[in-house]
């Protein structure tokens, strides 16, 4: 029996769709209203005996993969494990390349921490600052998994080794540091906040300092096999049923911020967990909403990391707000205020361009150099902007505040060091973006032909007809903007080729091949 298969033969359909949706038998089925889209009158309706659901108002249909593959906005390698783990199937993985003893000691270290905390009398001062100074309370603490690790260099490996996890595998978790012919505990005495991937597994942690003179108030896991800090969001996890039924996602810069507006009501937060914003992690967001809500400082490094939030938004079609605090430091000092006027704040947030152009207003924009500068930085943001209309309309809010025309604002921005780009339009389908990429950038050709093999791409570059029609709307950079959209499409065909592959390989029961796929999704992911 291959592993879909006996997953499907474990786990019933309707348990599985069960905490999403109220179910009611009606014969040999069950109807309910769709979790796919809002309707009044039931017409999602589960049929066990064939192990598949069917919306007859929106059409989605499918078995437990398709379900949680949509619900949870992971895709089938990620479905199969999870659906996995639930139904106690193991799937086995390539030698060498196993994370499973890795999960396996951030698990059994979170439940350690937790103890810790709650249980132990060294706990109690980690408690007291949780409850008293942060006014979380247990249900706070316990639905985002927050411990504490002793003060101590070998109270944690002792543990966990004891337990049956090998010491390797906790220095490959990051748990533990090497020295010379021993090992010692990497978090001592902190607060620990897991991170968890999008089906709820430990990633690793971000460890905050309880001692004032302490002069790394956080740290956190190394990068491993299966952490890696710009791929990472903390409280998604927690958060994405909130993000999705929101329609938003509120990134904040700390774990306090993600706790503290989750226990007010607000249940779309996430944070990047000390890094800037990254492109996968806003990909992340995407799988549960295009909206998303920042809130970062008003400084200058704040305003920086704006634009470059903004270019990496335009370049997913995300449409992105910004979250003024007024006077207040940080969300959760807002909320300490008011949830009232946060929830406000929340709902009058203004739209990223228009706040980048209003914060200029701050600066002394009457000299002509401030006014030229002023110029050059917001239209290189506003030049990202695809949408013609949109672009016009942050041009003339532009102008407005510079006062003076929009064509002289236009003049700028062609005549800055960064060469014009080809008026292309990135349209058709992937193959047809693709060949016209390669026809633009031959050079293209040679450093991607075994992605270029394996997305099934033939490439004759005398052929002109599809020369010119992609386009890069972004100011300079032309063609490491093509290289970003080349790889874009061609992971998506490799991708959608490998899922294939995936399901016929776990139809066979090819465990092996189920290997190689999965660790090759993997890979293309990271292209």
């Amino acid at each position: 029996m291959d592993e879909i298969q006996e997953i499907k033969n474990r786990l019933s359909i309707v348990d599985v769709i069960a905490p999403f949706v109220t179910l009611k038998k009606t014969g040999k089925s069950y109807k309910g209203n769709c979790p796919f889209h809002s309707e009044k009158s039931p017409s999602f309706i589960v049929t066990p005996e064939l192990g598949i659901y069917k919306c007859f108002g929106c059409g989605e249909a499918g078995d437990i993969f398709n379900f949680v593959e949509k619900k949870e906005g992971i895709e089938f390698a990620e479905a199969l494990h999870m659906l996995a783990d639930k139904a106690g199937v193991v799937i086995s993985e390539k030698r060498g390349e196993n994370t499973k003893p890795i999960f396996e000691a951030n698990k059994l270290a979170e439940k350690f921490y937790r103890f810790s905390l709650l249980k132990t009398t060294e706990g109690k001062k980690a408690l007291e600052y949780l409850t008293k100074e942060r006014q979380l309370t247990l249900e706070n603490i316990e639905r985002f998994g927050i411990g504490y690790s002793p003060n101590s260099w070998d109270q944690t490996y002792t543990t966990l080794t004891k337990k049956g996890i090998k010491i390797t595998d906790l220095e490959q978790a990051g748990l533990v540091i090497k020295k010379n012919n021993g090992y010692y505990d990497r978090f001592r005495g902190r607060v620990m906040f897991p991170f968890y991937d999008i089906t709820g597994k430990v990633l690793g942690f971000s460890a905050r300092s309880l001692d004032k003179n302490d002069g790394a108030k956080y740290i956190n896991s190394p990068e491993t096999k299966i952490f890696t800090k710009g791929q990472t969001l903390y409280g998604l996890f927690t958060n994405k049923k909130g993000i999705r039924d929101n329609d938003k996602a509120l990134i904040v810069e700390g774990q306090m911020d993600v706790i503290s507006t989750n226990k007010a009501g607000f249940d779309y937060a996430v944070a990047p967990g000390g890094t800037a914003l990254t492109k996968e992690q806003l990909e992340l967001i995407k799988r549960f909403t295009n909206n998303i809500i920042l809130s970062f400082d008003s400084d200058i490094a704040g305003i920086n990391a704006l634009k470059k939030s903004i270019k990496l938004a335009e370049g997913l079609d995300i449409n992105i707000k910004v979250l003024n605090l007024e006077n207040y430091h940080d969300p959760d000092d807002a909320i300490k205020s008011s949830i009232k006027k946060f929830e406000t704040m929340v709902d009058t947030s203004t739209d990223a361009y228009s706040y980048l152009i209003n914060s200029y207003l701050k600066e002394n924009i009457n000299s002509p150099t401030k006014r030229k500068q002023t110029a050059k930085e917001v239209t290189e943001i506003i030049s990202t902007i695809s949408d013609p209309i949109n672009r016009d309309y942050y041009l003339t809010q532009l102008s407005e505040v510079l006062g003076v025309t929009k064509s002289n604002i236009r003049l700028t921005r062609s005549t800055q060091n960064n060469p014009t780009p080809k008026q292309i339009e990135v349209k058709g389908t992937n193959e047809e973006v693709i060949i016209s990429i390669l026809i633009n950038y031959p050079n293209f050709v040679t450093k991607y032909e075994n992605e270029i093999k394996k997305a099934g791409i033939e490439v004759k570059i005398t052929d002109k007809e599809l020369k010119g029609k992609i386009t890069m709307l972004r100011v300079g950079q032309v063609q490491d903007d093509a290289e970003n959209e080349l790889i874009k499409r061609l992971s998506t065909i490799i991708t959608k080729q490998l899922e294939k592959d995936l399901k016929e390989a776990s139809k066979a029961g090819n465990k092996e091949n189920i290997n190689k796929i999965v660790l090759e999704i993997k890979k293309i992911k990271k292209m």
